[in-house]
């Protein structure tokens, strides 16, 4: 009774017939001239964002665009990126993000795949997707012809049985898949989270997650149907945990919502800039109850969250206030149901670990173009009305109705917050020859999560691992790319022949180092501590290549703290310019140089430029076009 009934009655009328375009409108209607969007020193108004969107929108309708049509977005957090969005839905089609920093090879698999005719994105991003067998719509360049159609608003076409976009996450059979979710249930969300945890039309919520992710989309609906504004990180402040807090303090954030890595990011910051506390949400992977304490010692509003993408970001929600609360990913949002099962899918006692599977309004309407998968995974529901989705997760109800995440029941996982198949990558190998490759999750010294392959002896491993990481990097995100790989003669195998993927050895990435060369300044040890410290090694030399010893784009951000402890002005972007210690500490003394010494005039031979040669050669001519000029 209680497992079934009493902890999943979560019933709360909610006005069913109303997308987020709906709600949105009524925003428009109640604070046309209240603040929207921040992005840098721009603002723009709801009143202008629901003017352009209008204009985009019967722009779209113009070249053919109808209900339901999935449309492409490849931007990065901006202006245009919202406009899209909400054009997109006012013109009844359904949109599909897909990150400008995707591979070519995978941007190309989801635009055939999901059949896209028509891609909105910027002249800046067309060059890599010339390719695409689609109208593409650059929103800067043709902005002067999308914006002779009229601002007014019309008559919305779409409806909440809709579908509103398609999400693409990893999948096991080697390619993403597309997770299609409907109005009706995106409405449902957002309306839930804007009574709890809570957003009113005077918070104002910082956005940090790309557009491929699917958080992202309460990052932009819930503050639009709330009155809300959306402060917009851009791409480099995002990965800067000093222009984050700037931000947070400079513009009073009041709501952020990002994964544990980024949080950690933050939290490891020793000089928290500012006094005021807001709200912490936080999902995607696992709490650590280190993480927790630290936020909580900074008297942050916390929020524990947890949900699939095929339930529409996040399921359930845990107000963390005491470290005790951290075993609990708390209980069901609005209208929505978690049962826990055995494999016979028989409810299991309290305190008892099975499969969590969720029900309600929050399912997507399943996998785009794959019936057999959605088949497999969105099952008729044993104990009420619907489908329930099998997420694959292990939990246990807790005494007080709260439930416990314990892990993956298969060997899909997740590393800073993005959900990975292990599957596609070893996949993604096979094609380069490597045929019996095993790809799963460990932890390194740090406590962070990294992807590790092993292969067998036997593969065709001619070129070395680093090389092998590159061309991964042709078909793979950034963030499904191994940190390390391991060859062995034989895998383990458990008592019924299969493989003890427990038992697969930790990788030593001492092992893939270049000859040692011990940093020879005082910038170089700087760098070398800190890598060290963040990779979790014992020794670094300073022609060791950062990523081809395991770093990523968050360890990044960890260097670049660690360096601002001790005055190194170091960027993320600076890391990925140059990968090794010596190239990155001279980068940094020849700023330093450059700082000291602006001032001094020049010496030695010069070059002259084109101007300069044509004054000393035809001088007269060149002030008389000067002074046209």
């Amino acid at each position: 009774q209680k497992v079934l009934y009493e902890w999943n009655d979560t019933a709360v009328d909610y006005p069913k017939d109303k997308t987020v375009i709906d709600l949105f409108k009524e925003q428009v209607k109640k604070r046309p001239d209240a603040i929207a969007l921040i992005f840098g020193e721009e603002e723009m108004t709801y009143k202008e964002l629901d003017e352009r969107s209008n204009q985009l929108a019967r722009y779209l309708m113009d070249q053919g665009v109808k209900t339901e049509d999935l449309i492409g977005v490849c931007l990065e957090r901006s202006f245009e990126m919202i406009t899209a969005l909400l054009g997109i839905l006012k013109a009844g089609a359904t949109y599909i993000p897909i990150d400008p920093e995707y591979p070519q090879e995978r941007i190309s698999t989801i635009l055939k795949d999901a059949g896209i005719n028509v891609l909105l994105t910027k002249e800046a991003y067309s060059k890599n997707l010339r390719d695409a067998k689609a109208n593409l719509i650059e929103l800067d360049s043709q902005w002067s012809k999308i914006s002779e159609f009229k601002k007014e608003a019309f008559n919305y076409p779409g409806s909440p049985n809709h579908l509103a976009y398609v999400i693409y996450t990893s999948g096991s059979t080697g390619k993403p898949k597309g997770v299609m979710i409907e109005h009706s249930a995106l409405s449902n969300f957002i309306l839930s989270f804007k009574d709890k945890p809570g957003i009113t039309s005077d918070d104002t919520l910082l956005a940090v997650t790309t557009i491929s992710f699917d958080i992202s989309n309460l990052e932009i609906w819930l503050p639009l149907i709330s009155g809300a504004r959306i402060i917009l990180a851009s791409e480099e402040n995002a990965l800067d945990p000093d222009s984050l807090l700037s931000i947070i303090k400079d513009k009073k954030v009041d709501i952020l919502q990002a994964t544990p890595a980024t949080w950690n990011m933050l939290a490891n910051v020793k000089n928290w800039p500012f006094e005021h506390s807001f709200s912490a949400w936080c999902g995607g992977e696992a709490l650590q109850i280190s993480l927790a304490e630290n936020l909580l010692n900074r008297e942050l509003d916390l929020w524990n969250l947890y949900g699939p993408t095929e339930t529409t970001i996040w399921s359930t929600i845990q107000n963390i206030k005491e470290l005790d609360d951290i075993p609990s990913i708390g209980n069901a949002i609005a209208n929505t149901q978690i049962y826990i099962t055995n494999t016979n899918l028989e409810p299991q006692p309290i305190g008892v670990p099975g499969e969590l599977l969720i029900g309600g309004t929050q399912l997507a309407r399943g996998y785009l173009n794959q019936p057999d998968l959605t088949a497999e995974k969105f099952i008729d529901n044993p104990f009420g009305e619907g489908r329930l989705y099998k997420t694959g997760d292990l939990a246990r109800w807790l005494p007080d109705g709260n439930i416990e995440f314990l892990g993956r029941i298969d060997h899909q996982i997740k590393v800073r917050g993005f959900r990975i198949e292990p599957g596609e990558i070893e996949h993604a190998l096979e094609t380069l020859g490597i045929d019996n490759a095993i790809v799963a999750a460990k932890d390194d010294a740090n406590g962070s999560r990294q992807l590790i392959a092993w292969t067998l002896q036997s593969d065709p491993f001619e070129d070395n691992w680093s090389s092998i990481k590159s061309k991964l990097s042709n078909s793979l995100p950034e963030y499904m790319i191994p940190a390390a790989f391991v060859q062995m003669e034989n895998f383990p195998l458990t008592n019924n022949g299969k493989i003890n993927r427990k038992a697969l050895p930790d990788p030593d990435f001492t092992e893939m180092k270049k000859v040692y060369v011990a940093p020879s300044n005082s910038t170089e040890e700087t760098l070398a501590t800190a890598w060290q410290e963040i990779l979790g090694m014992n020794q670094i030399g300073i022609h060791d290549n950062f990523f081809e010893l395991g770093g990523d784009s968050i360890m990044a951000i960890q260097v670049v703290s660690r360096a601002a402890q001790k005055s190194l002005p170091l960027k993320v972007k600076n890391i990925f310019e140059y990968q090794d210690i010596a190239n990155l500490a001279a980068f940094l003394e020849k700023q330093s140089a450059v700082k000291e010494n602006k001032y001094e005039r020049p010496t030695g031979n010069i070059p002259l430029g084109p101007i300069q040669k044509a004054f000393f050669q035809q001088p007269e001519e060149v002030i008389h076009h000067f002074n046209q000029a």
